[in-house]
């Protein structure tokens, strides 16, 4: 870290990386609640001399935007891709704000029960819509509150991958006055909605008719992507059943207000998500 400066009465080390053009502000204990997390906010080239507003992008699962963190060796990238378009200048510049978990399991997960790696049912998580709450009435209004952004949530992006995609979608359909797109890739909807200890179809499942109460009741719907790779299992399937409840019970339009893709040679991992990170953010934020 090159100094530590105070924001919004949160610590955060400023860094620069050699291989990216751009500001890190890395807040190794950011808490506004009580609970201390990670949160790392990337600004763009230019940001510091600038008075422009800036666009944000929030990212689920942070431990994993910039560098290795999860359970694979691989990373998003999310600077290095950013940084190859603005070389390009083909995308607006943002702000992205990655939030590193206390518990993925809890916080991504609205669900009570949770099916453990040694199959055993666990009573650890269901703390979705605390954790969803908590990016849209404390951590947005902070960040707006601290940088120059555009607040505008049509303009304001979360997105996530596997748990991180299933709370994604949580999060846009219920909380849409803060976050207008939903970046939703390879969700993991059957653990998600509870499906793998129920006999009920994905529309009966509390998880999903939260959203659609949600939905319906809102004044304005998120645009939603959502994606999924062949090499996934049922993701894909589970995917199309919620697309296609999207497009009969809200109206969703695809190429409109819903964009979805089935990637050829995608596997579950963060060279897949790397890879369509680029093709989300062209899609949302082109020039």
């Amino acid at each position: 870290m090159n100094e530590v400066i105070s924001i919004g009465g949160q610590e955060a080390g400023v860094l620069h990386r050699e291989t990216t053009d751009g500001l890190f502000h890395v807040f190794d204990s950011f808490n506004i609640d009580s609970r201390p997390r990670k949160v790392e906010v990337f600004l763009p080239p230019g940001y510091e001399n600038s008075t422009d507003q800036y666009p944000v992008i929030y990212m689920n699962d942070g431990q994993t935007a910039f560098e290795p963190g999860g359970l694979s060796p691989w990373y998003w990238n999310v600077d290095i891709t950013l940084n190859k378009f603005y070389n390009e200048d083909s995308i607006q510049k943002v702000i992205v704000v990655a939030v590193s978990p206390i518990s993925r399991v809890d916080e991504y997960l609205s669900i009570k029960q949770y099916i453990d790696f040694d199959d055993s049912l666990t009573d650890i998580a269901g703390g979705l819509p605390d954790y969803a709450k908590y990016l849209a009435k404390d951590l947005k209004p902070f960040i707006d509150a601290n940088y120059r952004t555009d607040p505008n949530p049509a303009n304001t992006m979360i997105i996530g991958s596997s748990f991180g995609g299933t709370a994604t979608f949580y999060i846009s359909c219920t909380h849409s006055d803060a976050f207008g797109i939903g970046g939703v890739f390879s969700p993991s909807f059957t653990l998600g909605t509870g499906l793998f200890v129920t006999n009920q179809t994905i529309e009966d499942t509390d998880y999903i008719k939260n959203i659609f109460a949600a939905l319906g009741s809102s004044k304005t719907k998120p645009r939603l992507w959502i994606d999924w790779g062949v090499h996934e299992g049922d993701m894909g399937a589970r995917s199309l059943e919620v697309i296609k409840l999207l497009k009969e019970k809200e109206s969703y339009k695809e190429k409109e207000n819903l964009f979805y893709m089935e990637d050829k040679i995608g596997t579950h991992d963060e060279r897949a998500w790397a890879y369509r990170f680029g093709l989300l953010i062209k899609q949302f934020y082109s020039k």
